[in-house]
């Protein structure tokens, strides 16, 4: 909507409808990017014309069906201010026994050899240690767990020590309890979240790039310049990204420029779509990383 006013008549120039959602986002950009991809989880409703479409893009599904309606997030984009608003609904609460439906479809899936993406809010009704109690399964049998989840979900999950946490800079800063206004800091806070026991942080800076923090080295990598068509997705594009280059057997500072270039790729279109693996491609050798 150009020009878009609080308060009066805004008229649509165009508009779209995506099956998406976080985890959805991850897997979409995973498949596309040759991956092996799976989403597991809840569905509410009629949700056939869900699993079609991610089917269609060469992602499995394993999901409970809960009664219901499927959630509806609304995202408003403005491309003569180049700001994007946002309007996501809660969703409906899950009782004890949804979630034994829901244990039971993750869990099943939690493989050795496997990456487990743990991506976005959870319902009410839903423990916040649910992440936690996952990367700790996924720990147990030898599947590497990545959480990308804010709040009471995050925190948790990092006693879990998973293989990887994706926070942005507010995130990460709830987790120090302190500002990160530098590169430096951002850095520093980042290992202090490795020194906690989790494998690797990646932490997304939007214009400022990421920053990757593992043991015994940390590295930043600068925002690619694109024209940005929306920022909806980029984080999840990162996530999928780094996972797809690790599943390739990718060094760890290679997972970071693929993750780079699968976000960039991302803020060039409108809406929730998967990675374009040949933007990908061409926009790889652009990323520019230091060690820190």
């Amino acid at each position: 909507m150009p020009g878009f006013a609080i308060g009066a008549t805004n008229r649509v120039a165009s508009s779209r409808e995506d099956f998406s959602g976080k985890g959805v986002n991850v897997a979409l950009s995973a498949a596309a990017l040759g991956a092996r991809s799976r989403c597991v989880g809840m569905i509410r409703g009629d949700g056939d014309g869900f699993e079609r479409a991610l089917r269609d893009a060469c992602v499995e599904c394993d999901f409970a069906r809960l009664k219901g309606s499927l959630r509806v997030n609304i995202k408003l984009i403005d491309p003569v201010s180049g700001v994007s608003t946002e309007a996501n609904q809660r969703g409906e609460a899950v009782g004890e026994g949804d979630m034994r439906l829901i244990r039971e479809a993750v869990e099943r899936n939690i493989e050795r050899g496997d990456a487990l993406a743990l991506c976005g809010s959870a319902p009410p009704g839903c423990p916040s240690g649910i992440y936690a109690e996952w990367a700790s399964i996924a720990d147990r049998v030898g599947c590497a767990c990545a959480v990308d989840a804010e709040g009471e979900l995050l925190s948790e999950a990092i006693l879990a020590k998973p293989y990887l946490v994706k926070p942005n800079r507010a995130e990460l800063e709830g987790l120090v309890g302190g500002a990160l206004d530098t590169i430096d800091r951002v850095a520093d806070a980042a290992r202090s979240i490795v020194g906690r026991g989790v494998g690797r942080v990646l932490a997304s800076l939007a214009g400022d790039g990421a920053v990757l923090a593992v043991k015994s080295h940390a590295w930043h990598a600068e925002a690619l310049k694109v024209d940005v068509g929306s920022t909806v997705g980029a984080g999840d594009a990162m996530l999928a990204g780094f996972l797809a280059a690790r599943e390739s057997g990718e060094a760890v500072e290679d997972c970071l420029r693929m993750a780079m270039a699968c976000a960039a790729a991302c803020v060039e279109e409108v809406g929730s779509k998967p990675v374009s693996p040949a933007r990908a491609r061409e926009l790889l050798p652009k990323v520019i990383i230091r060690e820190i």
